[in-house]
This record gives structure tokens, sequence and C-alpha cells, in this order.
């Protein structure tokens, strides 16, 4: 079972995945080509004295996908994030460093696992944003893995902190083991990708499917982890996914004959 992605308007096809040398971690330099369009900066504050800067990937045309503690710090202050930004193929490498602009946020959503108790297995979270941003960048499909989903191919970008967080990274990697909420795959990561996806580049089906909300670093670094795709989320996704800014609904005359 899987959502397909959405291209961008007036898009081609999505350009392959592709590994950059033999580096773990590879920077995307044009991140105006669809999937990278789809990958978001996220900055916003918990409170006047604490900011915070995360990854995002777009789900619809007005809605982002996240992990759960860049919504709701539950470890910290308790508090809901505001002030959000959401800004996709940020590159200040590029002249055009925002090619889409960036775009506030009407509100966020966490699951109550998170919420109530911080469950790593529930860390994710959506924002809806107040532009239509999404029906220029396209959005990522998800899926769900069935069974261990072992050996599965991982491909793993976001904005990490360690390389001045206004540059996208990409890494590939594959699942290493799991639990029924959580896949911990061999990625690289750096704080600053929390939120990011995480998605299968081989299947042929849907080779930019997320399979996983990229959100924990673990030690020794080939285990990392986020909360796996499994039906809870996909039917949270799903739900939100439909959200769109400033829809308008006309009222329906029916013509008496």
């Amino acid at each position: 079972m899987f959502v397909s992605p959405t291209y961008p308007e007036n898009s081609d096809n999505p350009a392959p995945l592709r590994i950059i040398g033999d580096e773990n971690r590879f920077q995307i330099q044009d991140t105006k080509v669809f999937p990278w369009t789809t990958v978001v900066k996220i900055e916003g504050q918990w409170d006047t004295n604490n900011s915070f800067a995360c990854t995002g990937w777009m789900l619809g045309p007005s809605t982002v996908v996240t992990a759960g503690h860049c919504v709701y710090n539950f470890i910290g202050t308790k508090t809901f994030a505001y002030n959000v930004t959401i800004t996709p193929a940020l590159n200040t490498d590029d002249a055009n460093s925002m090619p889409f602009g960036s775009c506030r946020t009407l509100n966020e959503s966490v699951l109550t696992p998170w919420f109530d108790n911080g469950d790593g297995g529930y860390d994710y979270g959506v924002y809806k944003l107040a532009c239509r941003i999404g029906q220029r960048t396209g959005n990522l499909g998800f899926k769900i893995v069935s069974g261990d989903g072992i050996g599965t191919t991982t491909a793993l970008t976001g904005y990490p902190g360690d390389k001045g967080g206004t540059t996208m990274w990409a890494s590939l990697g594959s699942i290493t083991s799991s639990t029924p909420t959580l896949f911990f795959y061999d990625n690289d990561m750096m704080p600053g990708q929390s939120g990011g996806p995480v998605w299968d580049y081989s299947d042929p089906n849907c080779h930019v499917c997320v399979v996983a909300v990229n959100a924990q670093e673990y030690d020794p670094p080939a285990m990392n982890s986020g909360p796996r795709i499994n039906e809870t989320a996909f039917n949270y996704f799903l739900t939100e996914q439909q959200f769109v800014a400033h829809m308008i609904f006309l009222p329906l005359v029916m013509r008496d004959y």
C-alpha cells in the first residue's frame, strides 16, 4: 500500500537519485530539481529564548511532515512551536537560494503518544501552511513496508547543522533492523536533519516514497532511526494531505427543469 508522489506542475518525471563520489553524505547541488524541491528547511521558536531548525518534506499542496519533536517539544518546554517558517529547496550556494520562497504555518499537530509520553515510535507531526507552495514543489509519496523491512534501500535528505544548515545534503544506506514502530538504518545524519524524509530509492513502483521520518541519533552512527510509516502513520498522513490553504467552496445551484 502506497500513496504516489505528486510532481510539480509542468514537470517531467523526477531525476533519478544517484551516488555522487564515494562519500557517505553528498551535497545536492541543484535543489530546484524534483525530488529535492520537496525537502524543506524548518525554522521556529519554542519560546522567546529558544529557537530551533529542522528538516521536513512536502506531503501535499499545503502540508509538511517533520519529526514530532520539531512540532511539540515534549522533552524540553512542553510547548508547540510558533513563528514557524518553511523554505523548500533552500540552497545558499545558489544565486537563487530560495527558488520557491518561504511560507508561514497556520497550525500543527502531533499524535497523542508523542504529546503525552514522548513515544519515539510516534515522533512525527504535520504543519499546515498558509500557502499552496506544494503545487510548485511537488510532494513525496509514502508507503508501508511490510515485515521487518531489513535490507530496504534508504535515501536520507536534509539540512545538517555541521554543514551550515542552509545547504541540502543526502546519504544512501539501508534498513538494518526494526520494531513495529521504528526503522533503524545506516544512513549518516547530523543535528538539523530531524524530520527529513527517509525513502526507498530503488522501488520501481514508487522510488520517491517515504518509509520513515528521520528522528533520532544513535551511537554508533550506523544506528540512526525514525518512526516508520505503519498503518497509524499512513492514515494520519493521508488525512492531513487533503488540506489545501484558502480552499474556496462555491455554493451549488441546481436548475429545476
